[in-house]
């Protein structure tokens, strides 16, 4: 992987600080306290997020992908948008995604590796999977667990990893196709509201 140019970096620094001045700001107001959230709502959110997202697309896939579980699931694709074409709709698509995590609104995240590692933060955004399944229920898994690259704070990767915090789902060809990515992957996030139904579904799709 090709470390960040230096201008993109700091561009990036620019969107990230203003996301998370958005984010706080909305969050004091809010109070952190989810009330938008209904307690009793057992839905999982997946988000999907690359540079681009098709929602027509993704409307279909959601309409066709077998869930045999019950368990309803809300899918809301988020388009990143190119930052070094267009930086203000990335510092939206940041912004917009980086508010649904601290609100706990995004059970299961499916993203390109740029948006992975720029919303990651390290892994630390992102449940390990051994926290959250045993050693035989991972070796089931039809798709590859992986692990991310840790950045220092300039973008540069220092060489070390994460724990395995996510799934390569880039063989889902019906997915892939609804977004601009040639590579997906999928990650519970740490402050799922619905963190059983979320582990319970993301295992589902480990194993298709």
């Amino acid at each position: 992987m090709k470390n960040l140019n230096k201008n993109s970096m700091k561009l990036m620094a620019v969107i990230l600080t203003m996301s998370l001045l958005i984010v706080g700001c909305s969050s004091n107001a809010e109070e952190h306290d989810k009330s938008t959230i209904d307690p009793g709502d057992s839905s999982v959110n997946i988000v999907v997020m690359a540079t681009y997202v098709d929602d027509d697309r993704l409307a279909s896939y959601s309409e066709a992908f077998d869930n045999t579980m019950d368990i309803e699931i809300e899918w809301i694709g988020i388009t990143a948008g190119d930052s070094e074409v267009d930086p203000m709709s990335t510092m939206a698509g940041m912004t917009k995604l980086s508010g649904m995590i601290a609100s706990g609104e995004v059970d299961i995240l499916i993203s390109d590796e740029e948006n992975a590692l720029r919303h990651g933060d390290n892994g630390n955004t992102f449940l390990s999977l051994s926290d959250a399944y045993d050693e035989e229920t991972i070796a089931g898994f039809s798709h590859p667990p992986i692990k991310l690259p840790i950045r220092d704070e300039e973008g540069i990767e220092t060489g070390d990893e994460t724990a395995e915090v996510g799934i390569d789902v880039s063989d889902d060809a019906d997915l892939l196709q609804a977004t601009s990515a040639q590579k997906l992957s999928a990650y519970i996030v740490v402050n799922a509201a619905n963190m059983d139904n979320a582990k319970e579904l993301f295992q589902n799709l480990a194993t298709k």
